[in-house]
């Protein structure tokens, strides 16, 4: 039995791991395809507009496992944008 090799655009999901922000987007909101189809969309790119870091707590599914972990990693990069999302919305 042959084995198929893995296709290049494996994309078919991506989900936002970031806080929720009341009426904008939701923690744990799954999005069908790419990361950038999904950024593309008429409500996140509103959401993206007013709070920029959303754009990068938006992960594809293949990465969405280590992303949980580093986003709860003080000092990596997204546990950064989360901060900096955290803060903003208590300004606002």
């Amino acid at each position: 039995m042959a084995v198929k090799a893995k296709d290049k655009n494996t994309d078919t999901f991506c989900a936002y791991i970031g806080p929720s922000v009341r009426g904008v987007i939701q923690h744990g909101t799954i999005f069908e395809g790419s990361k950038r189809e999904a950024i593309k969309s008429d409500a996140v790119r509103s959401a993206v507009e007013r709070y920029p870091e959303i754009a990068d707590l938006i992960v594809s599914g293949e990465v969405l496992a280590e992303a949980r972990i580093k986003i709860n990693t003080p000092g990596s990069l997204l546990a950064q944008r989360r901060r900096a999302l955290t803060v903003k919305m208590k300004e606002d």
